[in-house]
C-alpha cells in the first residue's frame, strides 16, 4: 500500500461528509503535499472509509500525524481559536505523531473556520485551499429545520472541511470545485451567520487558487439574495455585520455580483447605513386586476418588506412600460389570479427572482393557464384541495410546482355575536349574489320554506345587485337568471323579507346573523361560512365540489328544503352545535389565520433555489 506521507510534521484531518472517495482517491489526497509542514483535510464518505484511512495512515511509523476524525453533525463553537492553533503548531514542531482534535478542544463551528484559516495563513502553513462542493451540500442538508442557533454551527462545519494542499501539488484527483449554495432552499442562516459566512468565503477567495476568488464572490452574491428574500432576519444585526465587511469587497470584482446586489455593495463601501437599510428591504411586487383578496395583508408585513403594486386595468389591459419597470425592481413577484398577468410576467421574470401565482377558482373556466411556461414560475398556490387538483388536471401544472395555502381570515377582527340576542336565529345572510353560480335563487327558496313556518325569518344580501352591473345585463344567461329571481320574489311575496345591504365591513356586521348561507353551484373555498363561525354563528352550505375539505360535513345539505328544515330546528341553542362552531372557529384561526398564511408564503419563497 502506498504510504500516505513521509515528511515529518505533516498533519492530516479526516472529516466525515457525503463526498464519496475511493481508497485510491483517498491515498492520493494524503500523499499530495511534500512541504516540511502542511495541513491537509480529506472528506470521506462514512465511518467505514474513515477507519480505512486511519489504518492506511498507521501502516508506517513515518506516516502523517492525525488530528482525528470530526463528525460534521457534532460540532460546537470554540471559545478561543488562536491559542489552540499555536499549540498545534508547537506540537508539530516537536514531532508529535498523534494530535487528537478533540483533545485540543478545537471543534469546527461558527467562526472557527475563518479564524483557523487566518491563523494558518499568518504562519505560512496554508498556501492554498480547494473546496469539494459535496461537503458544503452535506452541511446545508444537515442544517435544514434546525434552529438558527444550531444552523450557524452546521454552516461553518462545512468550511472546516476544506481540502488544504500545497500549491505545487494541485494535481489531486478531484476537481477543485468551490462552494455552491444551489441546494439552499428552506435553510437561511441568521444575520450574523450569513455575514460571517460571507467574510469567510471572501477571505478564502484571497488565496492563490485559480478561479476561487470569483467563485467566493458568486457565493456572496447568492447569500445576499438569501437575505433579500428573508424579512424575518434581524435587519439591524445584518446591517451592522455587513458594514463591518466593507474592506472585503473590491470594486473591481463587482462583475461577479448581480445588479441588485451592487446597490447593496456600494452602500457597504460608502458606510451609508441609511442607504444599506433601504437597499436590504425585500422588494415585493403584487400584480393583478383584482387585489381585494390580498391587499389587506400589506399591513401585516414587517418594515423590512417594501411593497409596490402593478394594478392592471383589466384582465388583459395594463401599462406595459410601467410593468417592465416594476418587474426590474422586484425581488419577489406575487401574481394574484392565474390569468393574463401571470402569463405576461412568466415571460420576463429573471432567474434570480421568485414568481408566485395564486389561483382561485374561476381561472379553471378560462384557457390562459394553458399558455403559461410553468418552468418560469416558482410556485402556483391553490386555495383548496379541489382547485389544486383542478389546476393540475386542466393545465398540467407540475405537481412539484403546486402548493396548497387556504384563504386568509383576520380572525381577531370579527365582532362576536351576543348570546343574548335571540333575534339572530331568525336573521339569515348571503354574502355576494353575483354571478348566477352564487345560487341566489336557491337562497330565496330557503327563505320561502322558512317563512312558511315562521314569518320572522329574513334574508339580508350583502354586495351589489345585478341591475347595478352593466355586464350582467349584457350577458343573456346572467340577465335571464336574475330576472327569474326577481319574478320569484314577486310571486312568492318574499320582497318585504329580503334586504340588499350593499358592501359593508362584514367583520363588524355578520355577528347579527345567526346563519350565513353558501348556496353556490361551485366555489373555490367561499370564506363567508367561515366568517360566520368566527363570529360565533353558523355557516351552512349546499354541498359543492370540495366543500367537505373546508367545512364540517354536518353543516352541508343537498337541497334548499333540507337546509331550511335544519334552521327551523333552532340549532343555535344546541350545545353540540355550539361546540362545533367553536371548534371550527379555532381551527380556521389557527390554520388559516394571518400568521399561518405568512409562514406558508415565507416557506414557498425560500424553496426557490438561489
Amino acid at each position: 500500500m502506498t504510504t500516505t506521507a513521509t515528511a515529518r510534521g505533516h498533519l492530516t484531518l479526516l472529516v466525515l461528509s457525503d463526498l464519496a472517495l475511493s481508497q485510491g482517491d483517498l491515498e492520493a489526497w494524503l500523499a499530495a503535499a511534500d512541504a516540511p509542514v502542511a495541513v491537509r483535510c480529506v472528506a470521506v464518505a462514512d465511518a467505514v472509509e474513515a477507519r480505512k484511512a486511519l489504518e492506511a495512515s498507521a501502516a508506517s511509523e513515518d506516516d502523517a500525524s492525525l488530528l482525528g476524525v470530526v463528525r460534521l453533525q457534532r460540532t460546537t463553537a470554540p471559545a478561543e481559536v488562536a491559542p489552540l492553533v499555536s499549540d498545534i503548531v508547537r506540537q508539530v514542531a516537536e514531532g508529535r505523531r498523534s494530535i487528537a482534535w478533540a483533545q485540543q478542544g478545537l471543534r469546527p463551528g461558527d467562526d472557527a473556520a475563518s479564524d483557523l484559516v487566518r491563523a494558518l495563513l499568518d504562519d505560512d502553513m496554508l498556501p492554498a485551499v480547494v473546496a469539494p462542493v459535496d461537503v458544503w451540500r452535506h452541511a446545508l442538508e444537515a442544517a435544514r429545520g434546525l434552529p438558527l442557533a444550531n444552523l450557524t454551527t452546521q454552516l461553518f462545519a462545512a468550511l472546516d472541511s476544506f481540502v488544504m494542499l500545497h500549491p505545487s501539488r494541485h494535481d489531486a484527483p478531484r476537481a477543485r470545485r468551490g462552494i455552491t449554495t444551489t441546494d439552499v432552499t428552506s435553510a437561511v442562516p441568521g444575520s450574523s451567520a450569513l455575514a460571517a459566512l460571507m467574510r469567510t468565503a471572501l477571505e478564502l477567495g484571497r488565496l492563490a487558487v485559480p478561479g476561487w476568488a470569483e467563485h467566493a464572490q458568486h457565493v456572496c452574491d447568492r447569500l445576499l439574495r438569501s437575505a433579500l428574500r428573508s424579512p424575518q432576519l434581524d435587519r439591524d444585526a445584518l446591517v451592522d455585520a455587513l458594514l463591518a465587511l466593507a474592506s472585503h469587497f473590491d470594486p473591481r470584482d463587482d462583475r461577479a455580483y448581480s445588479p441588485r446586489n451592487r446597490e447593496i455593495l456600494e452602500a457597504i463601501r460608502q458606510q451609508d447605513r441609511e442607504a444599506l437599510v433601504e437597499a436590504l428591504r425585500t422588494r415585493l411586487l403584487v400584480v393583478g386586476h383584482d387585489l381585494k383578496f390580498i391587499d389587506f395583508m400589506y399591513g401585516y408585513l414587517p418594515g423590512s418588506v417594501e411593497v409596490r403594486e402593478d394594478r392592471w386595468l383589466g384582465e388583459k389591459r395594463h401599462d406595459v412600460e410601467a410593468s417592465r419597470e416594476l418587474a426590474a425592481w422586484a425581488d419577489v413577484i406575487w401574481v394574484e389570479w392565474l390569468a393574463h398577468s401571470a402569463h405576461w410576467y412568466s415571460r420576463i421574470v429573471r432567474d434570480d427572482q421568485v414568481l408566485i401565482v395564486r389561483q382561485h377558482r374561476y381561472e379553471l373556466l378560462r384557457d390562459i393557464g394553458e399558455q403559461i411556461d410553468y418552468s418560469r414560475v416558482s410556485a402556483v398556490i391553490a386555495i383548496a384541495v379541489h382547485t389544486l387538483e383542478g389546476v393540475h388536471e386542466r393545465f398540467r401544472v407540475p405537481r412539484d410546482k403546486l402548493r396548497l395555502v387556504p384563504n386568509i381570515y383576520e380572525a381577531d377582527r370579527y365582532t362576536v355575536a351576543d348570546p343574548d340576542d335571540q333575534g339572530r336565529q331568525f336573521r339569515i345572510a348571503l354574502v355576494g349574489s353575483i354571478p348566477r353560480l352564487k345560487g341566489l335563487h336557491r337562497a330565496l327558496e330557503v327563505l320561502e320554506h322558512l317563512r312558511a313556518i315562521d314569518e320572522r325569518y329574513t334574508l339580508t344580501i350583502f354586495g351589489r345587485r345585478a341591475e347595478e352591473l352593466p355586464w350582467v345585463r349584457s350577458n343573456p344567461d346572467e340577465a335571464a337568471y336574475f330576472d327569474a329571481c326577481e319574478h320569484y320574489l314577486r310571486s312568492t311575496g318574499l320582497g318585504s323579507a329580503v334586504e340588499y345591504a350593499g358592501w359593508v365591513d362584514i367583520r363588524k356586521e355578520l355577528h347579527r346573523y345567526g346563519y350565513v348561507l353558501s348556496t353556490s353551484d361551485l366555489e373555490g373555498s367561499h370564506v363567508s361560512p367561515g366568517e360566520a363561525y368566527l363570529t360565533g354563528n353558523l355557516g351552512l352550505y349546499l354541498r359543492w365540489r370540495g366543500s367537505e375539505y373546508i367545512y364540517p360535513e354536518e353543516f352541508g345539505f343537498e337541497s334548499p328544503g333540507e337546509l331550511a328544515s335544519y334552521i327551523a330546528g333552532a340549532p343555535l341553542g344546541d350545545l353540540g352545535v355550539r361546540a362545533a362552531i367553536q371548534a371550527t372557529a379555532s381551527r380556521l384561526a389557527q390554520e388559516q389565520g394571518v400568521d399561518a398564511f405568512l409562514a406558508s408564503v415565507r416557506a414557498i419563497v425560500h424553496e426557490r433555489p438561489l
